[in-house]
């Protein structure tokens, strides 16, 4: 059985230069860094200042110690959520089915069918925690700090993470033993194991009843 993991690639936003500090910047009494980070052994403030940060692994098993290091990682199926090494995979079930569309893009067509093997892929998005962890295991490269970009912002780490690219997510599912759906066990999941539906909920037009999207409100859902 092989196991894949589903992270949501939301604005595919790029890191340049995101380990290197500039002097003068990130240090003790120093203001945060531009993605809300400070150099090795801090942690930013609540005054977007650096200071001195001791690490805390209590009642954690793995994860962030809060100061860039780890308080360790989780082997076999499992993931760190919370500090704890929980089992988020889902068993799907392979099969045959019909992938692509006749009325999207041309990059869809021609329909065909396609046979899935037996996958494993995670229940939730991957979360900016989650994510956050691997880069204090000093394995993942930081996200980009654009406008809407979570990863360094307060209150977020149970929030998809974003502004990850292909190469980042890769690298992040080879930390916890996996890698990225192929376009073929994406469609398949995303369609309930390959029903013959446009939207995961049906064929129902999409709206903010069913989706997080904009309309000529704004974004809802």
């Amino acid at each position: 059985m092989r196991l894949s993991i589903l992270p949501w690639l939301v604005g595919l936003c790029l890191c340049h230069g995101c380990d290197v500090f500039v002097a003068g910047a990130g240090g003790v009494g120093e203001q945060c860094l531009d993605n809300g980070l400070c150099q090795n052994g801090l942690k930013c403030n609540e005054d977007n200042t650096c200071e001195p940060c001791t690490p805390d692994c209590t009642k954690r098993e793995c994860g962030s110690d809060g100061c860039g290091g780890s308080c360790g990682t989780c082997g076999g199926d499992y993931l760190c959520l919370a500090g704890r090494c929980e089992d988020v995979f889902l068993p799907i079930p392979g099969g045959d089915f019909q992938m692509g569309s006749t009325d999207g893009g041309n990059d869809e067509k021609p329909v065909h069918t396609v046979s899935v093997a037996d996958f494993r892929m995670s229940k939730t998005e991957v979360t900016v925690e989650q994510y956050r962890d691997c880069v204090a295991a000093g394995v993942c490269t930081k996200p980009g700090s654009e406008r809407f970009c979570n990863c360094a912002k307060p209150g977020r780490g149970a929030h998809p993470v974003n502004c990850v690219d292909w190469e980042q997510a890769s690298t992040f599912c080879a930390w916890v033993g996996g890698r990225l759906p192929s376009e073929a066990e994406w469609e398949y999941a995303a369609r309930s194991g390959g029903r013959e539906v446009r939207f995961p909920w049906g064929d129902t037009t999409a709206s903010c009843q069913y989706a997080v999207m904009f309309d000529e409100h704004g974004g809802y859902g």
